[in-house]
């Protein structure tokens, strides 16, 4: 008697599944991937968590090579999906910004999510400077620490709260301001 031909045996997950759970695959006899779905999309994110840099690089070269085309692209296909993307945008806000604040700590900063909280239990969850949480709001919820660095070397020096990095923003970085700073603020303690 014939196996039953809509179910497969996962090899990765060992459970038998409909076929509709298998990947098609041209190059392999059966016409389907010996891995269902669900298991190939649980490595794929492993993978990728475990190779953020790698795939970082590579998603950043292929950007530069293909420039012009994604930029097009983009703009097409962004004409053709507006009212559907502003309402995923509407219904995802949080998320997209978590994501956007993982891309641009990987851009500016070349610094991954979990490097990202490595220094923040090496701060103990504070601002490296007055050594308190942020209490700095968007939308209601509270800001996450804001990675400092050298402006001429790119290198990171900590994590500050809002209102410790704009202070040494505002004087411009400069030791020597910060230090007149002090002193007037000694001298004229009141």
């Amino acid at each position: 008697m014939p196996p039953d031909m809509n179910i497969k045996k996962c090899t990765g997950c060992k459970e038998e599944k409909p076929i509709s759970e298998f990947a098609k695959e041209k190059r392999i006899k059966s016409g389907y991937r010996s891995r269902c779905k669900a298991c190939i999309l649980k490595y794929n994110r492993e993978w990728v968590g475990s190779n953020e840099k790698h795939v970082k690089e590579q998603r950043k070269r292929y950007g530069e090579e293909h420039r012009e085309y994604l930029g097009e692209y983009k703009k097409q296909y962004y004409k053709e999906n507006k009212d559907r993307i502003r309402k995923y945008m509407r219904d995802n806000w949080g998320r997209i910004r978590e994501n956007s604040r993982k891309n641009k700590l990987l851009v500016k900063y070349n610094l991954t999510d979990g490097e990202y909280s490595e220094m923040l239990v090496g701060q103990g969850g504070v601002c490296a400077i007055c050594g308190e949480p942020e209490t700095a709001k968007f939308k209601g919820v509270v800001r996450k620490l804001t990675v400092d660095h050298n402006h001429t070397t790119g290198k990171i020096r900590g994590l500050l709260c809002n209102r410790c990095n704009a202070g040494i923003g505002n004087l411009r970085d400069d030791i020597t301001i910060l230090r007149h700073a002090m002193a007037y603020l000694e001298k004229r303690d009141l």
